[in-house]
Parts: C-alpha cells; structure tokens; sequence
C-alpha cells in the first residue's frame, strides 16, 4: 500500500507491504507507517511490531498515535526540544498508557522523525533505519551490533535506554529523510544509505503510478532475501 503527498514545500509518500513470513503463517502486516503533516509542523513514523508479541499490531498503532501526540506538545512547547530525556520519557510512559498493561504482548519498535519551527527531531527505538540530509548535512540512525544477539529491543514493559536514541538538529533551508523498516533497511548496504536520498527524490518526480510500480518491482526483490514485513517512508521539505 502506498500514500503520496504533494503540497506547498513538501513531497512524501509511505509504502507497505506484508513479508511472506506473515502470510505464510496468516498474521496480518505488523508494519504500521504513517506521514502527516500538522500546519507547518510533520512527522513521519514506522512501527514495527515485533512478530513475537500475540499484540503487535495493536501496539505498533499506539506507537504511531504517541509520535503524532508528542509532534503536538513540541509544536505547543519547542523548549521540549532542548530535554532528551524528556522526550523518551513520554513516549514510552505515552504509550504504556494507551496499552494499559501486558506490555510485552504489544511490543513493538519504531522509528520516528518530526519537524517543528526549523527543528528537525529523529528517535529510534529498535532496529530499523533512519537516514537524513539536513541543509546538506548526513545524519544515520540505525541498530548496533547488539542488535545481532538473540534478544529484541523494542517499546515493551523494559525499555533499554542505550537503544531509545534522539537526536535533535536545526534545519534552516531544506530537509530529506527516508526511514525504513528492518524488512527494508537491513538490506540497504551502508555505502548506498545516503546515495539512496537522491534517488528517491528524483522518483518523486514522476507519476504515482510509475513510483508505485518501482517499488513494487524493488520489495518484490528484496523479498527474495527476507520474509519480513518492508516498510519505507520519505520526505522532502524546503522552505
């Protein structure tokens, strides 16, 4: 599935797509991606609800609603932005809220980017893949070698703080990011990451159809080398 928006300084689409593994065993996609843009504020959001977890989707869609809530308390409070710690607090308090309790049968990762009044916020809880140019400047979040042990960090009763990373950078005049979900982002080689902003940019500039058949044609492809859900967001923002 796949969303396009075009509008004023902007240009996005998000796209989805259900991996084998889930359709093999008849669970629904655990992917939850979502562009919105608030005013002049945005935010982009890819949950990935782990597969493991009897609630997942449920609770990739709760992580989705705590991204949009905290887009809006930024853009109420741009002092937000100077308290890190602050910000991972309420998602994950923000979130355990709406699920109530059992919170590892919800658990889920999620991979987020929002831009308030010329501030640019990227959070990652998990494994996926966020790669941004900000007025020219790269920026990377992704998992670590951690991420190659058996135990899956994600939004759940525990949260490993050293795996909740924000970042927090001024962007003046023109912003690009692309994010990613496992399924995806485990397949892009680290050389490509950045290469791969451009690309995508300049297939926004064709026809939806034409975009949708393009990535139909790529997921497809990387499907061959995993059975995961593959979700993939981008946005383009210039003042």
């Amino acid at each position: 599935m796949i969303d396009f928006y075009r509008k004023e300084k902007c240009r996005a689409f998000t796209y989805s797509r259900i991996g084998e593994n889930h359709t093999l065993s008849g669970l629904d996609n655990q992917d939850k991606v979502v562009f919105e843009r608030l005013d002049d504020s945005w935010y982009m959001v890819i949950a990935d609800g782990v597969s493991s977890a009897a609630c997942a989707r449920e609770g990739a869609q709760a992580a989705v609603g705590v991204i949009r809530k905290l887009c809006e308390r930024i853009s109420d409070d741009k002092r937000l932005l100077n308290d890190i710690d602050a910000i991972k607090v309420y998602v994950v308090k923000s979130w355990k809220e709406q699920i109530g309790s059992d919170w590892d049968e919800y658990a889920t990762t999620v991979n987020f980017v929002i831009y308030v009044d010329h501030m640019f916020l990227m959070g990652q809880v998990g494994d996926g893949l966020i790669v941004a140019e900000v007025d020219g400047y790269s920026l990377i979040l992704t998992e670590t070698d951690e991420f190659y042990s058996t135990e899956t960090y994600a939004l759940g009763s525990a949260v490993k703080k050293s795996t909740f990373t924000v970042r927090a950078v001024e962007g003046k005049n023109r912003i690009r990011v692309y994010m990613a979900s496992d399924g995806i982002g485990k397949e892009i080689n680290e050389a490509s990451r950045i290469e791969l902003i451009e690309y995508l940019d300049n297939m926004m500039t064709n026809e939806n159809a034409v975009i949708e058949d393009e990535l139909e044609t790529w997921v497809i492809g990387l499907g061959r080398k995993n059975g995961d859900d593959k979700s993939i967001g981008f946005v383009s923002w210039e003042e």
